[in-house]
């Protein structure tokens, strides 16, 4: 059986103020270049998590390596400015018509969605068969912050699926 595993993520086309601030200045070419940047994304890497100690010197090399000259950077920052909010609300359409099984997991203290704990109380509604997990003591880079617990919950979810 299929199912779908969702972490810290956009879903409605109601975005947070912040979000928005972000996806446009990932659109001006300045505020971009800063953004999306080896400093830039080790800044954002860092103010994503709930705990400072997750921020290893090889995790953000790690992070950054990938966006090493000017076209990874602009696909990069193209990732982020051209969300589409008629395709989120094509998604906030589709949500409440899932059957499938939806394994949901956010962090509480997540600065770069602050206002995931919305989103996912939303879901809920949406998706009453969803399961979510909120982690308190993770920010929005759950796989960096308790990748152990992220592996299980999973694991467990998708194992789950064989018994449907």
């Amino acid at each position: 059986m299929t199912g779908l595993a969702l972490l810290n993520t956009l879903l409605y086309p109601d975005l947070d103020p912040a979000v928005v601030e972000f996806v446009n200045a990932l659109t001006t070419p300045g505020p971009r270049e800063k953004l999306t940047s080896s400093r830039g994304l080790a800044d954002l890497f860092r103010a994503g998590l709930a705990n400072p100690a997750h921020a290893a010197d090889e995790t953000i090399e790690a992070i950054v390596a990938p966006f090493h000259d000017d076209d990874a950077r602009l696909a990069l920052a193209k990732a982020g400015t051209e969300l589409s909010l008629r395709t989120f609300a094509e998604i906030a359409a589709w949500l409440p018509k899932l059957t499938l099984p939806v394994r949901v997991v956010y962090g509480t203290q997540d600065r770069i969605l602050p206002g995931v704990a919305a989103t996912m109380a939303r879901l809920q509604g949406d998706v009453p068969q969803a399961l979510i997990t909120a982690l308190p003591h993770c920010g929005h880079f759950l796989q960096e912050e308790a990748p152990d617990q992220i592996g299980e919950i999973l694991a467990e979810f998708y194992a789950a699926l064989g018994d449907y």
